[in-house]
């Protein structure tokens, strides 16, 4: 893919990073922070994929740049839609023990590093760091978060048996997948009302997530069939609208509900 192609992905991010940090400067609150800051690894993610070059390889710091911040960004997004997002301590252990090994993974593969257990290090400290914090949080679990506890394992569980196989690049993808579509449940869970703004961001994050598997799958069995690359990025633009849209509603719902009028009625 050449730079023409990139530029336009690449400035409408930008817009959007300009756009939550001018929010941010007029509405406080951890997860507008953690939004921000999500978005501006995006677009650190997208720069970097600017800065490649268009013929040959490009360097192992770009990729390792362009991978981690994308990764980061799927951290910050899922600790924002976490129960613990406005509890600040929780907030910063969650983000370490899920960003630290999950970001480390993505570096040591686009530096093509050889040995197993750097890779295995990270994937037990991040689905296992995960998992513990999850049940340490949630002394009586339901049975969704149980669910979720599980799917995380197993997932986990896959990943290793897979480091052990000499398959690493794959494991990146499945990180990258389950955080964003995590993000995506987790967001839809924490609202008690499915206003647009919210199935806007949870169906976005799931599409967002979905991504990473449909684009290996697709260059595994039809590498002929080649998309159109705006069609990828349409899922995270869908979070953003979703996100700005929130902002606005949830000042218009408090109105509301001072003025005695129930807004969640049909």
């Amino acid at each position: 893919m050449g730079i023409i192609e990139r530029i336009p992905t690449f400035l409408t991010v930008g817009l959007l990073v300009a756009i939550f940090v001018y929010l941010k400067r007029h509405a406080r609150g951890a997860r507008l922070q953690l939004w921000a800051v999500g978005w501006t690894l995006v677009f650190t993610h997208f720069l970097a994929q600017l800065l490649e070059p268009s013929n040959g390889h490009p360097s192992a710091l770009l990729l390792a740049i362009n991978g981690g911040c994308l990764q980061a960004s799927a951290i910050a997004f899922l600790v924002s839609v976490s129960p613990v997002v406005e509890e600040r301590a929780k907030r910063i252990l969650l983000m370490l023990a899920l960003a630290v090994p999950s970001v480390l993974y993505v570096a040591l593969d686009r530096g093509s590093a050889q040995a197993q257990w750097p890779y295995l290090a990270c994937l037990v400290a991040c689905f296992g760091g995960g998992v513990v914090f999850f049940f340490r949080a949630n002394r009586r679990p339901s049975r969704y978060q149980v669910m979720v506890a599980l799917l995380c394992l197993g997932a986990g569980t896959w990943a290793v048996q897979s480091v052990l196989r000499g398959s690493f690049n794959e494991r990146t993808i499945v990180m990258l997948g389950i955080g964003f579509v995590l993000s995506g449940v987790f967001c839809y869970r924490s609202h008690q009302r499915p206003s647009p703004a919210v199935i806007t961001i949870s169906g976005g994050f799931l599409c967002w997530g979905a991504v990473f598997p449909m684009k290996m799958l697709l260059d595994h069995f039809a590498p002929r069939i080649i998309l159109p690359v705006e069609l990828w990025n349409i899922p995270e633009i869908f979070v953003a609208l979703g996100m700005i849209l929130t902002i606005v509603e949830e000042p218009a719902f408090e109105l509301l509900q001072r003025c005695g009028v129930r807004v969640d009625d049909p």
